[in-house]
């Protein structure tokens, strides 16, 4: 069973170790609790501020926020085991605890690996559905604000193709649909997975008229 208390005595082997931002540090852990294969963001002092913040919050807690609210969407994220923030010597310690995504790979590494093998009617589809995700996700006016390849995972089931978001830290909500859509796409644009121009026309074309749609 995860706790507080637990995860203060989980070893600290890093995949990704802590950084120094936000006055304070942030790093990953992966390991295995109640079998399951997780994740757990340790962060002391990572605080962000904003109108709703202007104490500050930690950042883990904003993820936490933006994971629900993906999830209301239908938009498929890690499941939260855990999520907690203690005061301890004066500094926000917070741990923010996922089940890892079974089955899924980053979308660079599939691009990379197994997009070329696909049949051309496949790549289309993967395209198109790929772009009607992130519509729906601008649509309600959110912006992931890191959307990279490496933070968009898939999932093949079958013939379907599944996709999933993970690092929503930065996530956050817009005033308007244009504002959220402008950003990620030009930085989503600037990273594209090896598609080519005509993948690129062909996701730009699915985008739009999957953000017009009601």
């Amino acid at each position: 069973m995860t706790s507080f208390d637990h995860l203060e005595t989980v070893p600290e082997n890093w995949i990704e170790a802590p950084n120094f931002r936000r006055g304070g540090t942030s790093g990953v852990i992966k390991t295995r609790i109640d079998n399951n294969d997780v994740y757990i963001k340790k962060q002391n002092g990572h605080i962000y501020r904003s109108f709703r913040h202007p104490c500050g919050q930690p950042t883990a807690l904003r993820e936490q926020e933006a994971i629900l609210a993906m999830q209301k969407l239908g938009v498929r994220v890690p499941d939260i085991l855990h999520c907690e923030s203690r005061r301890i010597n004066g500094r926000l310690r917070t741990y923010l605890v996922t089940r890892a995504l079974e089955g899924y790979e980053p979308l660079d590494s599939f691009f990379l690996h197994r997009y070329q093998a696909l049949p051309a009617d496949k790549q289309q589809q993967l395209i198109k559905e790929l772009a009607e995700m992130l519509a729906k996700i601008h649509r309600c006016k959110w912006q992931h604000t890191a959307l990279y390849p490496k933070h968009i995972f898939i999932r093949t089931e079958g013939e379907q193709f599944e996709f999933a978001l993970i690092d929503l830290e930065k996530m956050r909500r817009r005033l308007t649909v244009k504002q959220a859509s402008k950003h990620d796409l030009e930085q989503f644009s600037r990273h594209q997975p090896a598609w080519g121009e005509k993948g690129w026309a062909t996701f730009l074309a699915s985008y739009e008229e999957a953000l017009a749609a009601n």
